[in-house]
This record gives C-alpha cells, structure tokens and sequence, in this order.
C-alpha cells in the first residue's frame, strides 16, 4: 500500500476517542523521544548499538522506518507521494491552525511569521476562507484578486506547482470561482512574461482556444522587430503596461517555448495530458519523442481529418497514466493486449515498451 505517515497515538484516551490525538495522554514519548512507550527503539546498527527510532513515532528520514498502525494513513496508489508526503506534518499543522483552532473567518486578519512548509500551509489555508459555498484561490489571506495583475501567483498551485487539482470534486468549484475572477479583471495590467504563463493556465483549463491566442498576442504586442522579449507592452491600448523598451531577460520566450509544449503535453496529479492544450482549429501536429515526466517518450503524428499515430515509450519500468483530449472513440495497444484508448490509460510498462494509440 502507497500511506503516508504522521505522528503516533494512543488511540485511548480521552483525548484520542475526541477526536484529538494531537493532545494524546502520551504524545511526547511516542514522538519525542525516539524511543515507543515502553522505551525501546527495537532498531541496532551495526555493532548492536540502539538507534533512536521513533522520532515522530517513525524516524521517516531513514530509507526505512517502523510506524505503528495510528500513524500510517493508506492513500490511493495514483495519488504522487512526493506531494503527500508533506501532508503528515507541515501541511497538517499550518492549515489546521488557520481553519480548526484558529477558525479564521472572512475578512479577519492573520498574519504569519515565518514562511516554511507550516507557514505556507497556513497561508494556502487562509487564502481559501470565504462564505460558504464561495470559496476562491485568494492571494493573501482571503483575499481574492482585486484587480488585473502581472501576477497570476494565487493560480500557482495549479501551474506550475500542480498541488491542486482542478478536475478534483472538492476543488472544482473553487478553481471555476477563481478563474471567473481572473477573467473578469482582465489582461489590463499585464506584461509580457506572464502572458506566457497564462497560457500554460489555460492548458490546465483544458481551452487550447485561449492557450493559442494568449501566445499570439504575446508576440504581436510584447516582442520587439528582432524578436528580443518585452517586458511593458511594445505600444499603448493592450496594457497599462507599456511604451518602456526596456527588454527583459529570457523568461517570457522562455515560457513561450514552454507553453506549446504544455499545450501538447503536460502532467497534472501525476497523469500525463496529451493535447489538452491543442486548439481544435489545429488541422495538423507532429512531434517526436518529447520526453514526459515518468520516464516516457511521446510521439504524435495529428491530421484532424486523417489518420492518428500516437506512441509513448518507456524509458525505464514505470507506470504510464495517461489521457488523450481527442473526440471520438480510440484504441490502445501495448504488447499483444488491444483496449479501449480513450478517457485514462493506467497501465504498468517496461522499458523499452511501447504503447500506441490510433483512432477506432
């Protein structure tokens, strides 16, 4: 089973049956003292020296550890460890204080000293609090986007971070609230690198329409005749941004590069996404072995009134989830197995394997 571990507990007493066991009677031996409750650590090296083991009631910086049943939490086997794994401790303690002990309500203050895994928690965590049933991504503190900015930080968890999401019940209101907000304050104070990264947003939204056209726009309006990346907008109208020559680093053409990938392929939550960004108007699209996280290699060969030749090979033992944003219905290959190629594709693969998807 994939878990994720946290600290130990009794499980007995007054504190632990009430739903606490933060408080438990014997908190501090369990995972303070690296030792269990009957002070042992059952762990020797080499020479049959004892080991403190039980830091946290498990010592999980070791490649190994013991943990008891109390501080093991099963999670589904698709879930990325390396984005749970923080939940056990950091993530726990921040957000619990802001939406349990704490109870932070809209439009109370709170301020955060300290901006670790504990403090960013808290922050994430206040940035969600609003009145029932209207919660937003915020920016700071339950406060939502006031006003169009160069800053799309509040949509990071989305891209490029992807801790959140989208498609997830309990998050797919919110980001529909938030992306609303987005839209409605507009392009009018933006500036050319992060036109580039809304475009990666808008793949994650799953409209290659915008992910297209935010692009071209970045080209037209914030590059200058050599091709040379601007940061303020090359002339007046598109953004209050605008008429400083000044040339920026390499972020936006760097982002740009980045964006039509992304809009060919991009991961979310550990699930390959392929085309969620191509624009139905697109009549054509080839690419060779682009590498995807994993441990793939993607190939596509795209005709939207022709044939369809998708094949991703694995670079080493992995296990591909993949989705393919194409109509109509597809078909999977791998090995001597034939199966249904549309919605996701969870399979084991060796490497050196090679799965390909054609239409029905």
């Amino acid at each position: 089973d994939h878990v994720v571990l946290s600290f130990d507990s009794c499980g007995r007493c007054a504190s632990c049956t009430g739903g606490l066991p933060s408080y438990c009677d014997t908190f501090m031996v369990r995972n303070l003292s690296g030792r269990d409750v009957a002070w042992q650590t059952r762990v020797t090296d080499a020479d049959g020296g004892e080991i403190a083991s039980r830091w946290f009631g498990q010592s999980s910086f070791a490649t190994h550890c013991l943990a008891t049943s109390r501080n093991v939490v099963v999670v589904d086997d698709d879930l990325p460890l390396e984005v749970m794994g923080p939940l056990g401790c950091g993530l726990l303690t921040g957000a619990g204080t802001v939406l349990r002990s704490l109870d932070v309500q809209p439009g109370e203050g709170l301020v955060v000293f300290g901006v670790g895994a504990v403090g960013l928690a808290a922050v994430m965590a206040a940035a969600l609090v609003g009145a029932d049933g209207k919660q937003e991504i915020g920016l700071w503190d339950g406060l939502t986007l006031e006003e169009s900015h160069r800053h799309h930080s509040h949509l990071a968890a989305l891209c490029p971070f992807d801790t959140i999401d989208a498609d997830a019940p309990e998050w797919r209101d919110i980001v529909a609230r938030s992306r609303q907000r987005w839209i409605e304050k507009g392009m009018s104070r933006w500036t050319g690198w992060c036109m580039t990264w809304a475009s990666m947003l808008n793949s994650r939204f799953n409209n290659g329409h915008m992910a297209e056209l935010i692009l071209e726009i970045w080209q037209r309006v914030f590059t200058n005749a050599g091709g040379g990346t601007l940061h303020d907008a090359a002339f007046t109208g598109f953004s209050l941004h605008a008429g400083n020559p000044r040339i920026m680093q390499m972020d936006a053409t760097m982002g740009a590069v980045t964006a039509i990938q992304d809009m060919i392929l991009h991961s979310r939550q550990g699930v390959l996404q392929l085309l969620a960004g191509m624009p139905p108007r697109w009549r054509q699209l080839r690419c060779t072995d682009m590498p995807a996280p994993g441990g793939f290699r993607v190939s596509v060969d795209y005709q939207k009134r022709g044939p369809l030749a998708i094949t991703v090979k694995a670079t080493r033992d992995a296990r591909l989830r993949l989705v393919t944003h194409l109509p109509g219905t597809l078909v999977a290959r791998l090995g001597d197995e034939q199966f249904c190629g549309s919605g996701l594709i969870d399979r084991p693969m060796r490497a050196g394997q090679e799965l390909r998807i054609s239409r029905d």
